[in-house]
């Protein structure tokens, strides 16, 4: 698995994934958890994802009912170096986050 690029666990039925899931996925390029019911993610959850280039988290509980992005916690993102694509919710935003430019 050190060499996967790609993993779509999208409707899956999850509730919650445990911080270590992705520690050896160095090599993942995307990763799409849309659709599950997950109603929060560890901070250090993504820490090893340095070349993820996207990130799918659309319809979960969690990101359902964003009125304020900026409620969202920044560290989930922090180590996401190489993200270009970030999909959260179905509702667009007319102010982003301010650890948004910070990725």
């Amino acid at each position: 698995l050190h060499d996967l690029e790609v993993l779509k666990l999208t409707r899956n039925q999850l509730n919650s994934i445990e911080p270590t899931t992705f520690n050896n996925l160095h090599s993942l390029k995307l990763l799409w958890l849309d659709d599950n019911k997950l109603t929060s993610i560890d901070p250090t959850t993504f820490d090893n994802l340095r070349n993820l280039e996207s990130l799918s988290l659309y319809n979960n509980p969690m990101f359902q009912d964003i009125t304020d992005i900026s409620s969202i916690d920044s560290r989930i993102f922090r180590n996401l170096v190489s993200l270009y694509e970030l999909k959260l919710t179905k509702y667009s935003t007319d102010s982003l986050p301010a650890f948004i430019n910070e990725m």
